[in-house]
Order: structure tokens, then C-alpha cells, then sequence
């Protein structure tokens, strides 16, 4: 029975009580054709209403073809649609035909670099932080788009991507390992961009499916120890790039955030960093307790504390390679290490005396020795054994820069006398 779908009759209406028992049910108006499907929610409760025409092609099949969701698209411009997509019918174009046509003639011209395009603009833009985008773009742009860029997409194939990571992994010195994690991060980079094409309806297949990594990775267990440590606070002298290592090392937070750190996120007083969540890896704020040596080298800093307390570093981002290799040249460690390692040996540091737990807390990380339901309902902030912590920290980095043990009962806080 066909209904008169105004407005009126669709807001007069509730439809739990049809949709009982149903995923959907088809509403027909008078004009022939024109149908409302209204949808069970997600949540069982409310309820999507689409518009639709639907039509037998010329080879008797049934098709449907959407029009838009009600209420964004009323009654009289459902209907207007409706008479141009059955005019068309009548002409004998299929709508449902030639959108398929169109959808494969794009697919027929587009190139990786059109496929690249559309990923940074329409899937990284929604679904990734500024950052993880900015290096996805680096690694298509520098990597994937110099080598297929000019490919059609539809063409690529398997062995086009592993000639490709080979390719990458060859790169420079081929003892570094760097090349080697390269070429996974550059698999990983396809192989979203492709699955992003094949839910689009891009592609019908993910080339980089098939294709594992290259390489096993095993995470960095490099840490300085107390000599080396030494001899770094030696070398790094005065300056921007001493103090960020100096915070990286006293706070064992990621570099990319100390360079970022501005001044309305720091409370010097109180001795709190703040991390706001739109910087922060897991998306949630994240408060860093100060000890007196990194409060200490925040104060002598800009005195108009307005904007990024390092904005060189915030411009780029890290530490130039040269200063670093300059610094690395002047510590002479016998084994390598990077700047991120001054985290690493920070929160090493914390946990010899207040095990992983805390540890957890202080580097914004999940506790995974704690049982699940427990992290679900444990909501205490731990800023005291945090603010505890720290200044442990502090005091362990300050007796090894001095060669002296430090007090195990004493504690400065921030803006108040010295605690024992």
C-alpha cells in the first residue's frame, strides 16, 4: 500500500514498534518509485531514514538508487530526484550502470600520485594525528611517488611494491638498520593508502596485502649510564639544543614534545608541565611534574614566556642531524645512541626505585601489568608518586653530574621550603 510520505506523515510517526523484530522497512509513496527505507540505528533506538528510487533495468533486474537521508533532504526534493532518475530511466539509462562505469573509467586513469592525493586529503586528514600525516606524506612524496607515482594505480602489482621496498632497504649504507625499519614503515604507508583505495571502491584488490615485512624489528634498548650521562651534561654546554636534552633526560618525555613544549602549558610555581591531548601519542592530556633542575633551566629562558619555549625546535620539529652527530662526535660513547634514548634512560632510572607502574604514568603509557578492569576503573591521577618520582630523578642525575650520592630524605618542592 502506497502512503503520502510528507513531512507531516514521516514526524507524525514513530517506527520502533514496525521495525520490531526487522533490520529495515520500505516505505512507498504515491508517486511510483519513490521509496523511504527507514534503518534500525546501532544503538536500537534511533533510526536512519533514506530516501531511494527503485527500478527494474532494462534486463528486468531490481536496482536501488539513493537519493539522501531524510530530514536533509525533504519530501518535495526527494520527489524532484525521484522524476529526473526515472526520466532517465525512461531514456533507457541504467543509474546504477553508469555510476559503475564512471567509478571503473577513474580507476582506469588514476595514477599513485592521484591515489596519494586523495589518501593525505580525505583519510589522514579524518583518521591521523598532524604528525603521523606529515610523515606519511614525506615518505610518498620523497620514497613511493619518485619510483610509481606516474603508474596507474589499477596496474601495481605485488612485485612492483617488494622491487620498491628493495629498493628502499638498498639505499645508503647497507649495514644501517635504519634502511631496513625504513622499508617497513614505507610497507606500512602502502598498504593503508591501498586499503584506502579498495574501501572507496578505487581498487578491487590491496596490492600490499600480501606483502609482510621485510624485516623483524626488535624495540631499542639503548640507555646511557652514569658516565656517559656525565659526560654528556659536560659536553652539551649552554644553549637551545643543551636545554631540550637536558629536559628530554630530567622529565623522560618523547623529544618531538619537548620541542613543541610552549609556555601556557608550563606552571612554574606549581611545577607542572601540562601536555595538551592534540599533542600527546594516545590523545589524552597528560601532566608532567618538574623537578628543580628542569624548572631551573625553564626560568632562565624567554623571560616574555609567550609561545613555544623553543621555537626553532618547534619549527622543525628535532634536533638538526649535524648537532646531533656533532654531540656525538664530542661524547665519543662506544655504542651509538639517538636523542629519544635520554627517555628511555630516564624512565630506566625511575623504575630501579618506583617500578613500572609509575613509570607507566610518568611516559603517558597504558600499565599493561595492571588487569584490565582495574585500568577501567582506576582513575586517580598518581600525581603525587609522579611529583615523587621526578624529583627522584632529579636528584639520581644531579649526584651523577656532581659525583656525589644524593640525600634519600630530602625533597624540594616548587615554591616551598624543603621537605624531609
Amino acid at each position: 500500500m502506497a502512503d503520502n510520505l510528507t513531512s507531516a506523515f514521516i514526524k507524525g510517526r514513530t517506527w520502533q514498534t514496525r521495525l520490531e523484530g526487522k533490520r529495515q522497512i520500505d516505505l512507498w509513496d504515491e508517486k511510483r518509485g519513490l521509496v523511504l527505507r527507514i534503518s534500525k540505528g546501532k544503538d536500537g533506538k534511533n533510526e536512519t531514514l533514506t530516501w531511494c528510487v527503485v527500478y527494474r533495468n532494462r534486463r528486468g533486474q531490481k536496482r536501488r538508487w539513493g537519493l539522501g537521508r531524510w530530514p536533509d533532504l525533504d519530501y518535495k526534493a526527494a520527489r524532484n530526484l525521484a522524476a529526473q532518475v526515472q526520466g532517465d530511466i525512461a531514456r533507457g539509462v541504467d543509474p546504477v550502470e553508469r555510476r559503475h562505469k564512471e567509478v571503473e573509467e577513474r580507476r582506469q586513469r588514476q595514477t599513485v600520485a592521484d591515489l596519494a592525493k586523495l589518501y593525505l586529503e580525505e583519510h589522514c586528514a579524518i583518521h591521523k594525528r598532524p604528525s603521523s600525516t606529515r610523515t606519511d606524506k614525506l615518505m610518498l612524496e620523497n620514497i613511493v611517488l619518485e619510483e610509481i607515482g606516474h603508474k596507474r594505480a589499477a596496474d601495481i602489482t605485488r612485485d612492483d611494491l617488494a622491487w620498491l621496498l628493495k629498493q628502499v632497504e638498498s639505499r645508503g649504507d647497507k649495514e644501517r638498520r635504519g634502511n631496513r625499519v625504513r622499508s617497513n614503515r614505507v610497507r606500512s604507508v602502502l598498504s593503508a593508502m591501498f586499503n584506502y583505495a579498495v574501501e572507496e571502491r578505487m581498487l578491487t584488490t590491496n596490492p600490499a596485502a600480501a606483502l609482510g615485512r621485510r624485516h623483524k624489528e626488535y624495540p631499542r634498548d639503548r640507555r646511557l649510564w652514569p658516565d656517559e650521562i656525565k659526560k654528556l651534561w659536560e659536553v652539551l654546554g649552554e644553549g637551545d639544543v643543551a636545554d631540550q636534552y637536558r629536559l628530554m633526560l630530567l622529565t623522560a618525555q618523547r623529544p618531538g614534545e619537548v620541542a613543541r613544549m610552549e609556555w601556557h602549558e608550563v606552571d612554574l610555581r606549581a611545577g607542572w608541565w601540562t601536555i595538551p591531548a592534540d599533542k600527546a601519542k594516545n590523545h589524552q592530556d597528560h601532566r608532567v611534574a618538574l623537578g628543580p633542575q628542569a624548572i631551573a633551566i625553564l626560568q632562565r629562558r624567554s623571560p616574555q614566556r609567550t609561545g613555544f619555549v623553543f621555537p626553532n625546535a618547534a619549527k622543525h620539529r628535532s634536533i638538526p642531524s649535524w648537532r646531533q652527530a656533532k654531540i656525538e662526535e664530542a661524547c665519543d660513547f662506544v655504542k651509538p645512541w639517538q636523542p629519544r634514548d635520554l627517555r628511555r634512560t630516564g624512565a630506566s632510572i625511575v623504575a630501579s626505585e618506583e617500578g613500572r607502574s609509575v613509570v607507566a604514568h610518568i611516559l603517558n603509557h597504558a600499565d599493561r601489568s595492571a588487569p584490565t578492569v582495574s585500568a577501567v576503573y582506576d582513575r586517580h591521577d598518581y600525581d603525587t608518586e609522579k611529583r615523587r618520582a621526578m624529583y627522584w630523578l632529579d636528584a639520581k642525575i644531579r649526584s651523577i653530574v656532581e659525583g656525589k650520592e644524593p640525600a634519600s630524605n630530602v625533597i624540594q618542592f616548587p615554591g616551598g621550603s624543603v621537605a624531609s
